[in-house]
């Protein structure tokens, strides 16, 4: 089983897209590594801490590097962060296959 469809270290990961080269940024937000500006990600993941509330909007850069990240109250706001950043029709894949990584 891949990294990425298990479960490691309590976290879950639940959604997940293929950014690089199929959707590009809306330019409404900007993320920075100390005062570099950064790339876009290759992938974006919702992800689910185990025993928290909410949800992480993952950015992953290169092999899987987590870079930026943001805190969302349900997976559609994490869904709508990502919709903000790079528009519509993102085509999520669901990963995780447990009742807290529904919409």
């Amino acid at each position: 089983m891949r990294k990425d469809v298990a479960e490691l270290g309590g976290i879950i990961v639940c959604w997940k897209v293929n950014i690089l080269g199929l959707h590009a940024p809306t330019g409404r937000t900007t993320h920075y590594c100390g005062a570099e500006i950064l790339p876009p990600p290759t992938e974006l993941q919702i992800i689910k801490y185990r025993g928290e509330d909410g949800y992480n909007l993952v950015h992953l850069y290169g092999a899987g590097r987590e870079v930026t990240d943001t805190f969302h109250g349900s997976v559609y706001s994490a869904k709508e962060q990502a919709e903000w950043e790079f528009g519509k029709g993102l085509g999520w894949q669901r990963v995780g296959q447990c009742s807290e990584c529904d919409d």
